[in-house]
């Protein structure tokens, strides 16, 4: 290897120590943002049960959406639930 590449070599590897330090000390932070994003999901969804009572035990009324699986298996003929 030329002794002229070892420098810039030197340089990445501590630029790219600095941005995984950096990034690990952002982690807990983050877990945090997602944590948070989840409570404020569940939050909503029981104030919307307890807005409409007489709707929280029946089925939702509009039609379920239909993902690739199950066109796959209509076009084989197969049945899916």
């Amino acid at each position: 290897m030329n002794p002229l590449q070892w420098p810039l070599a030197c340089f990445a590897a501590r630029i790219w120590g600095r941005l995984v330090a950096g990034l690990e000390a952002l982690q807990p932070l983050g877990l945090l943002a997602a944590r948070l994003y989840v409570a404020d999901v569940f939050w909503k969804s029981g104030l919307t049960k307890l807005r409409d009572w007489d709707t929280t035990g029946q089925p939702a009324r509009r039609p379920r959406a239909v993902g690739a699986g199950a066109l796959v298996a209509r076009s084989l003929g197969r049945q899916t639930i």
